[in-house]
C-alpha cells in the first residue's frame, strides 16, 4: 500500500482478523473498509486476510477503517489508519504541425 499515493494509483488495503489468546481459530466473514462514512467495498477472509485494491481516491487525506462483521464465532472489530493521496504530476508536449524550418508566409 503506497502511503502517500498519487490520483489514480491503485492502493491495496489489506486487514488481518486473528483471534484473541486465550481463544483460537481463523475467523471467517468478511471486512469492509471505509473511507470516513463511504464504503469503498467489502473483501472475503481467506485464511483470515481481506484484501482490497481500490483506484478510487480522491487527493487529500482519508480516514481508512476495516471493519470486521463477526461470525458465529468471533465478535466485531476494526482498526484504522491514514491513507493520503496527492495531486499526480503531469507532462506537456508541444509539436509544430508544420516543416520545420518554416519559412514567411509558409504553410
Amino acid at each position: 500500500m503506497p502511503n502517500p499515493a498519487v490520483f489514480g494509483q491503485v492502493v491495496t488495503f489489506t486487514a488481518t482478523v486473528s483471534a484473541n489468546l486465550p481463544g483460537a481459530g481463523v475467523p471467517s466473514g468478511a471486512v469492509t473498509f471505509m473511507d470516513g462514512s463511504t464504503s469503498l467495498g467489502s473483501a472475503t477472509l481467506v485464511s483470515g486476510t481481506a484484501v482490497l485494491p481500490t483506484s478510487a481516491l480522491a487527493v487529500g487525506s482519508h480516514s481508512i477503517t476495516a471493519v470486521y462483521s463477526g461470525d458465529g464465532n468471533f465478535l466485531t472489530s476494526n482498526d484504522s489508519l491514514s491513507e493520503v493521496v496527492n495531486q499526480d504530476a503531469t507532462t506537456t508536449a508541444i509539436i509544430a504541425d508544420a516543416p520545420n524550418p518554416s519559412v514567411f508566409g509558409g504553410r
